[in-house]
């Protein structure tokens, strides 16, 4: 049975655990690690991050923050195989905001963007939603551009953005949780995305949506 989530605690061998993370996220990369270390480096952080840990702790722990993480994490794996359906055309939302201004737009191009409006915290691959629209890579791509005025993998990485926005806005999640419920592999992947749609960093974004509280 697949783990839901695995605790990687590395003591003091913190290049060890590196390495072990590596091997883990190899073998199963849908599965979230949290890195636990006794010692800590800015270098270490940024390497476990680029390795695809959720989250980076250095002990001794905050046990709140890191219970937090832990129920989050769980919450949202749940979630997410309770929603994985098959795509019903009837109980989609219909109305993508990110492209309200689009006219005659194709049906399979509208169609691929309710599939990734409707798959957005799951791993989607440009050939699944090629798919999804009843073309090959290739020509859906130009389509899709043509009518959009996006690349595919823009447009749901615009999606992804714009439900992190509003998780960062609504409630208090750790920017790891948030990563995860906005459909991000991994932490370093939000991060870059994020500052460069929105030019703010995710804290200084959640930081002035409780100001304005």
């Amino acid at each position: 049975m697949k783990a839901d989530v695995v605790i990687l605690d590395t003591g003091f061998q913190v290049s060890k655990g590196l390495s072990l993370l590596r091997e883990m996220k190899s073998a199963c990369a849908q599965v979230p690690i949290l890195f636990l270390t006794d010692q800590s480096s800015e270098e270490h952080v940024i390497a476990a991050f680029r390795l695809g840990t959720r989250d980076y702790f250095t002990k001794p722990l905050n046990i709140s923050r890191f219970m937090e993480t832990v129920v989050n994490l769980l919450r949202v794996k749940k979630t997410c195989r309770e929603k994985r359906q098959p795509l019903n055309p009837e109980k989609q939302d219909t109305s993508p905001s990110l492209f309200d201004g689009i006219t005659d737009m194709p049906p399979p191009i509208f169609k691929s963007l309710m599939y990734m409006k409707n798959h957005v915290t799951d791993s989607v691959s440009l050939e699944v939603v090629a798919k999804a629209a009843g073309m090959s890579k290739h020509h859906f791509c130009r389509v899709f551009k043509k009518y959009t005025g996006f690349t595919p993998m823009h447009a749901l990485s615009s999606m992804r953005i714009e439900r992190a926005k509003k998780l960062l806005e609504s409630a208090d999640h750790t920017i790891s949780t948030v990563a995860v419920e906005s459909g991000f592999g991994e932490i370093g992947s939000f991060i870059r995305h994020f500052k460069k749609v929105t030019g703010s960093t995710a804290t200084d974004f959640r930081n002035s949506c409780r100001k304005i509280r």
